[in-house]
């Protein structure tokens, strides 16, 4: 059975044009640190590995209302590469459809598949089920920063995209959640960002600052070499000694990421829980309980209580507990 989801309040926020990137969300109250300010459906969601068409036939049959919403979102992602899909549309149409209708039938589709590109979110499920990727037309309006003062996360457990605030949010500020993983150097971030069509010029990447560049440039190294360390657990019998040298590692990556104010959940809640593990496994109960609760703090705070990670984090408090 679903868990009951967490009213999201109203009059928090509007859309308006953002002197940045077009239309933004932009706070008309203060919100506290974590609050739930979204929760929202997919209009559809699709496989990792559907095409055009399938993209298209989605979009075609939602109601009138949200084809609309559909159609009103960004579109910056470029036409796919791969054509066939255009073989095999020109196959599914009626043989006298003209030369000219026809082209204009694959740039509708073309179309659609850009807005999806450009708006679509990640759909991940505990049980292992395959990824999928949803568009939700409200989520879609809050533009990228790479100091982001929100979150967002599918919560599989209410088949809803929620969006929580990391922390107190002003009146008139604009609320902004991360496109990728911020924990990159710029030069790379902004690489990855070109997906969506635009150069970040946001407060992290114009700061232009050597020292955090070179503190980000080590996180990426000992992120790398943790999540490494991670898959090698998974089938090797670790000691005491292999667990206290993984845990030197995790507890670096925690420090960088407080001293550069990185507080997002899949790396920073990711090294709590590998710490947690790592003491449980060493029978240290003190240090278990004191990383388990933080995971279990930002996981609440990120994701909300009726979310998959919040489970996951409070079962790990509780086997830290037994110790």
């Amino acid at each position: 059975m679903a868990l009951p989801t967490v009213p999201t309040p109203s009059g928090l926020y509007e859309q308006r044009p953002s002197p940045t990137a077009g239309i933004g969300v932009f706070a008309i109250a203060g919100i506290p640190s974590g609050t739930r300010i979204l929760c929202e459906a997919p209009l559809f969601a699709l496989p990792d590995d559907d095409d055009v068409i399938a993209c298209y036939l989605a979009v075609k049959n939602l109601p009138l209302d949200q084809q609309s919403a559909f159609w009103s979102l960004a579109a910056c992602a470029s036409p796919p590469g791969d054509t066939d899909w255009i073989d095999e549309l020109r196959e599914a149409c009626d043989e006298d459809i003209s030369d000219h209708e026809f082209d204009d039938l694959v740039k509708k589709y073309e179309g659609a598949f850009s807005i999806y590109e450009t708006n679509r979110f990640t759909l991940r499920y505990p049980d292992g089920s395959p990824i999928k990727l949803g568009v939700f037309p409200n989520a879609a309006r809050f533009n990228h920063s790479c100091s982001p003062n929100v979150y967002h996360r599918y919560n599989p457990n209410i088949d809803r995209l929620t969006i929580h605030t990391l922390r107190d949010i002003r009146p008139g500020e604009e609320i902004c959640t991360a496109y990728i993983d911020i924990c990159h150097q710029t030069a790379e971030r902004r690489r990855i960002l070109r997906h969506w069509g635009f150069n970040c010029r946001c407060r992290a990447c114009e700061a232009q600052d050597p020292a955090r560049e070179t503190r980000r440039s080590r996180l990426e190294q000992l992120m790398a070499v943790m999540q490494r360390r991670e898959k090698k657990r998974s089938w090797e019998n670790w000691g005491t000694w292999d667990y206290a040298e993984a845990l030197t590692t995790v507890e670096e990556v925690i420090s960088i990421m407080l001293a550069d104010g990185l507080e997002e959940t899949d790396t920073l809640g990711e090294a709590y829980e590998n710490a947690a593990a790592y003491n449980i496994a060493m029978g240290c109960r003190e240090d278990a309980i004191k990383w388990a609760r933080k995971d279990l703090e930002i996981e609440r705070k990120c994701c909300g209580e009726d979310s998959p990670e919040y489970a996951k984090a409070l079962a790990l408090l509780q086997s830290a507990q037994a110790i």
